[in-house]
């Protein structure tokens, strides 16, 4: 009675979203037709190799006539979603797979999205604008063949995805030719992205982006912090976030400082940045306030872009605590966020008093 229900409305559908059923299940709505539908969530609750589940994103029900389509989906095993063999989906446009973590007995997880399934998915879905790849706590790596993959249609990749290792994405990275990417989001992983060189890779291929957000190893953070300007000269949107309290060594904390000086306006170099508006910076900096009011000072005096600028600060907050509403005054919004570092080791601690 409710799919009889439902087909008779199926042409004024605007969104769709089912949840707990599997590929089989959805072959109840597979083959409808919803000229207006822009918004498809399904979240399946297992995946397996099929046939039914290798079809489910080129069913009629993801091929809209009238509008482009956000497509969301959500499960386990989601790489059977894939046939084995070369497909043309150039329905996709903006695509979201959020993988859930399944584990066997001995709790190895299973059926996680590789950088294989990406470039597989990138190579064949040749009008994709969008794609978000989420997986809780594992990225796999998969065997990439030495092809690169030319995505012209991209414009946002975005990696929800904690990893171990950051060498999956780096791979796939140094495998793609995004000519008009815009955004690229991976905040959530630890990536010495700038040592492998993955930046360099992206940046050659990707000239206009504007966005990036990147959680990056602290060891490697002062360097990008400079770098990415120059890689990337119409950046816009900048965010860094590397691991809550961790500690630079002073040749760290100098670079970071230089870094920040370089960034910084004056008479000689009036716009270092000069498409920059948004800079954030997470994670706790071990970084002095003279320098960060130096470089907000600079942006207000010369007047460039710069409208909004957060800093984490690792540290105990100052008796007196900056005002920076003067800033805000002169349209620069700047957020200063204090991160207290955790205590240190007593030289007991650790010893069994229990014999």
């Amino acid at each position: 009675m409710l799919i009889y229900f439902l087909r008779q409305f199926r042409s004024r559908w605007l969104t769709f979203n089912v949840s707990g059923i599997t590929p089989t299940d959805f072959g109840e709505f597979a083959d409808w037709e919803t000229p207006l539908l822009t918004e498809v969530g399904v979240i399946f609750t297992k995946c397996s190799a099929s046939r039914t589940a290798a079809g489910v994103l080129a069913s009629q029900l993801f091929r809209p006539t009238q509008h482009c389509q956000r497509i969301s989906i959500t499960g386990d095993n989601l790489k059977y979603l894939f046939p084995a063999g070369p497909f043309s989906w150039d329905h996709l446009t903006h695509l979201t797979l959020t993988e859930g973590i399944e584990r066997s007995p001995d709790g190895i997880s299973l059926g996680q999205l590789s950088a294989h399934t990406v470039y597989r998915l990138l190579k064949y879905c040749q009008n994709i604008f969008s794609l978000t790849i989420g997986s809780p706590q594992c990225f796999a790596m998969g065997f990439i063949p030495h092809e690169r993959v030319l995505a012209s249609s991209l414009r946002h990749l975005t990696f929800h995805c904690e990893a171990a290792s950051s060498q999956p994405i780096a791979d796939l990275i140094r495998h793609l030719r995004m000519p008009q990417l815009s955004l690229f989001h991976a905040p959530l992983l630890n990536m010495p992205l700038y040592k492998a060189a993955s930046i360099g890779d992206l940046a050659a291929h990707s000239p206009f982006l504007s966005d990036l957000d990147l959680g990056v190893a602290a060891e490697v953070f002062p360097s990008l912090l400079f770098e990415v300007h120059r890689l990337f000269p119409v950046l816009s949107r900048l965010a860094l976030r590397f691991p809550q309290n961790s500690h630079l060594d002073e040749n760290q904390i100098t670079a970071c400082r230089t870094a920040f000086e370089k960034l910084t306006p004056v008479a000689a170099r009036r716009n270092p940045t000069p498409e920059l508006q948004v800079l954030q910076i997470f994670g706790g900096l071990e970084v002095a306030q003279k320098t960060w009011l130096s470089f907000l000072e600079g942006h207000v005096e010369f007047e460039t872009n710069l409208r909004y600028f957060r800093l984490s600060v690792l540290g105990d907050p100052p008796q007196v605590i900056p005002d920076v509403t003067f800033f805000r005054a002169c349209g620069v919004e700047a957020e200063i966020d204090y991160i207290r570092p955790p205590p240190k080791p007593s030289a007991w601690e650790g010893i069994d008093y229990s014999r």
